[in-house]
C-alpha cells in the first residue's frame, strides 16, 4: 500500500521548508480532484487541506516581510562603501608616491608597503575583511602623526574607519533582526505550515490505507519524489560538514 514517506522538516533551512510547502500546494490538484481526477474523498480532506494552504500563506507572508527587512540591505550597502573607502585611500597613497617632494613620496611609500602586505581586502568574505581593514588601520596608525599628517593621510583612513564603524553597526542590527525574526513570525508560521502538512499527510495516509491508495496514487507518488530529492540534499549537506 502507498504511503507518504517520512521527512524531518526541522532539518530544513527556512527557505527550503518554505519551497518544499511549494512544492506540495502545486500538487494538491492531484489529492482534491481540481485537476480533472476522480477523487470521492475530495470533502473529506477538504478542512486540511484549506487549513494548510491558509497555514502555507502565513508562511509566505511572513518571509517577504523578513526579505524587505533594511537592515540585510545596509549591510551589503555598508560593505560596499567601505571598499570604495579603500580604495580611495590606496589611490591617495599610489598619488602621493609620486609627490615632487623626496620625503612625503618616501611617506606615501610606507603606506603602500603597508597596503601591499595584505593584497587587497576587497576581495576576502566580509569577516576576514573586516580582520584585515583592522590590521591595516593599525599598521598605519603606527607610521606616526608627524608622517601621517605630513602627507595628509588621515583624512582618507579616517573615511574609512568611519565606513568601517558603519559596516560593523550595520551587522549587529542584522544580527539582532534575524534573532527576533527567529524567535518571532517566521518560526511561528513556519512550525504551523509543518503541523499543516503533516496533519494532511496523516489524512492521506490513513485513507490510502483504509480505503485503497488508487485515488491517492498520484498525489503520493509526487510527493514522494519531492521528498526524496529533498533527503539527498539533506544528506550531502551532513556529508560536507563531516569532511569540513
Amino acid at each position: 500500500m502507498k504511503k507518504i514517506s517520512r521527512i524531518y522538516m526541522s532539518r530544513f533551512r527556512h527557505e527550503e521548508d518554505f519551497g518544499f510547502h511549494r512544492l506540495t500546494i502545486s500538487e494538491l490538484p492531484k489529492l482534491t480532484g481540481e485537476d480533472g481526477g476522480k477523487s470521492t474523498h475530495a470533502s473529506v480532506l477538504q478542512a486540511r487541506v484549506e487549513a494548510y494552504k491558509a497555514a502555507y500563506e502565513k508562511f509566505d507572508d511572513a518571509l517577504k516581510v523578513k526579505a524587505k527587512v533594511s537592515a540585510a540591505k545596509l549591510v551589503s550597502q555598508a560593505d560596499k562603501r567601505r571598499d570604495e573607502a579603500f580604495r580611495k585611500l590606496r589611490n591617495y597613497a599610489k598619488l602621493m608616491a609620486g609627490h615632487p617632494n623626496p620625503e612625503l613620496a618616501a611617506i606615501a611609500q610606507e603606506v603602500i608597503h603597508i597596503l601591499k602586505n595584505y593584497d587587497d581586502p576587497t576581495t576576502l568574505p566580509q569577516n576576514e575583511e573586516s580582520g584585515t581593514l583592522h590590521n591595516i588601520m593599525q599598521d598605519i596608525e603606527a607610521l606616526g602623526s608627524e608622517k601621517r599628517e605630513k602627507i595628509g593621510i588621515d583624512s582618507w583612513s579616517g573615511h574609512l574607519k568611519a565606513a568601517m564603524d558603519a559596516y560593523d553597526a550595520a551587522v549587529a542590527q542584522r544580527a539582532k533582526e534575524e534573532s527576533g525574526r527567529e524567535e518571532g513570525v517566521v518560526k511561528r508560521t513556519r512550525r504551523e505550515a509543518d503541523e499543516a502538512y503533516r496533519s494532511l499527510v496523516r489524512a492521506v495516509n490513513s485513507l490510502a490505507e483504509i480505503e485503497g491508495d488508487t485515488e491517492y496514487a498520484a498525489f503520493i507518488d509526487a510527493m514522494n519524489s519531492h521528498i526524496e530529492h529533498q533527503k539527498t540534499t539533506l544528506k550531502a549537506r551532513a556529508n560536507n560538514k563531516k569532511g569540513a
